[in-house]
């Protein structure tokens, strides 16, 4: 019976002479890269990893000799002389110069230099490890947003499977009435079912909309898409009479066809713990402050210096004349009295090291706790679309009976719509269960940085 209605229904569906609508075609790998390449925040993330790198090669310049090439000029108006009788002798000239190269290299800094440079490393380090993290975050979300796009589909089908088949019942109480079979009561209700079914099938692209709405935004997709009526290739071949022309055709992989892909890694996901990108992240936030604080303590020791130049000059001390000159020396700087300026600062860096170390334990905490909800959820779900299966299977066999009752004549059209309702209301279910073990597996995936 159930077959003969569709049936009608397709005869009663009309060749939609649509002009060519837009269609929206990706798999989830395309949608991740899509995401990945074109998110403003990843490119900032990444900028900022950059910026780090190039921090920490500037501070290990600082552990190398320096050689520079250095000129000195200056002109003096008045130029010292002694008058010795008829002699005159000038003591330097009015044009001053010099010019050559000059090497410097610190030997020793309280290890202030070294420590600066382990510290920039160190956050070098972890911008790195947040820019994994803040990739494995966005595939996270790009995933979720995907399942929940794929899900609106599969509800927008069923719903439309579902509105079809109030159609059928409709046209086939209509005839009944007609030939006195039934009642003006069940022709009035079987038509008010038809409007309750158009309603749902309303509210489900109103749904579909919004969440891919939230796809094209992710993916920074600046497509002009009207998204106010969208519907799948599936969708579209069964709209009946009475539907609004769709805007738009998205084209996505199957929810089932998901499930099944991330159901055989499943044995991949495994909690990373300690190696989690965020979890090192601020572990090196915390080993790069107390790097950091070692540097200022390094400021209250002497810094020696050796120096070395050699340079071309003129006047050779007072002799009007360019000579050659090489020197070799050391200089020595030691702290009197700084106010407790760099202990203030060592202190402060430790504190920001304990304030990553707790923050470090905290994230631990949470990643842990989320591992064991995603599994106590996966584990409840699959006993759930176990019974949402058979649940399924009764509904369809309710409704099929129900409907041969109703004609004939031992049940009322109440309790056909009511049953045409579980069956939606059961397959609509089972599409979430399967979208939530997508996102809980997704999770795992994502705290098992795979």
């Amino acid at each position: 019976m159930i077959r003969y209605l569709l049936s009608s229904v397709l005869m009663l569906s009309y060749a939609h002479a649509f002009a060519a609508i837009v269609e929206f075609k990706q798999t989830l790998s395309d949608a991740i890269v899509f995401t990945t390449e074109n998110s403003s925040l990843l490119k900032s993330v990444r900028a900022s990893e950059e910026a780090n790198a190039f921090h920490a090669k500037a501070s290990e310049a600082n552990l190398l000799p320096n050689l520079s090439l250095q000129g000195n000029y200056f002109y003096q108006t008045n130029v010292p002389s002694l008058s010795l009788g008829p002699l005159n002798a000038n003591f330097g000239t009015h044009n001053n110069y010099s010019v050559g190269p000059a090497l410097s290299y610190t030997v020793f800094d309280g290890g202030k230099d070294r420590d600066s440079y382990a510290s920039a490393t160190l956050l070098a380090r972890s911008a790195e490890q947040n820019k994994k993290s803040q990739e494995a975050s966005l595939e996270l979300g790009t995933r979720q947003t995907y399942f929940r796009v794929q899900y609106g589909l599969r509800q927008l089908e069923l719903t439309v499977d579902s509105l079809r088949l109030s159609l059928a019942q409709d046209k086939d109480i209509e005839m009944r009435y007609k030939a006195g079979a039934a009642s003006r009561l069940d022709e009035v209700q079987a038509k008010r079912d038809v409007l309750s079914y158009q309603l749902k099938f309303r509210q489900a692209q109103a749904d579909l909309a919004g969440s891919f709405r939230d796809l094209l935004a992710l993916e920074g997709n600046t497509q002009v898409l009207d998204t106010s009526c969208p519907v799948s290739p599936a969708v579209e071949e069964k709209l009946p009479q009475g539907i609004e022309v769709p805007t738009v055709r998205i084209d996505l992989d199957s929810l089932e066809g998901s499930l099944s892909a991330l159901s055989a890694k499943d044995s991949e996901f495994s909690f990373s713990g300690l190696n989690h990108p965020e979890v090192m992240s601020l572990q090196s936030q915390a080993d790069a402050s107390r790097h950091l604080a070692e540097s200022e303590r390094g400021a209250l020791f002497p810094r020696i210096v050796l120096q070395a130049k050699a340079y071309y000059e003129y006047p050779n001390v007072v002799l009007p004349e360019s000579v050659w000159q090489e020197t070799l020396g050391a200089s020595l700087t030691f702290p009197l009295f700084e106010g407790d300026l760099s202990r203030s600062l060592a202190n402060e860096d430790l504190k920001n090291a304990a304030s990553n170390d707790f923050k470090h334990e905290q994230k631990l905490t949470d990643l842990s706790r989320d591992e064991d909800k995603a599994k106590d959820a996966l584990i409840s779900l699959q006993a759930q679309k176990v019974i949402c299966g058979e649940n399924i299977n009764e509904a369809q066999e309710v409704e099929r009976l129900t409907y041969q009752s109703y004609r004939a004549g031992k049940s009322r059209l109440l309790d056909v719509q009511d049953a045409n309702l579980k069956l939606l209301e059961a397959q609509v279910s089972a599409a979430q269960i399967d979208s939530e073990i997508l996102n809980e597996m997704a999770i795992l995936a994502y705290l098992s940085s795979k």
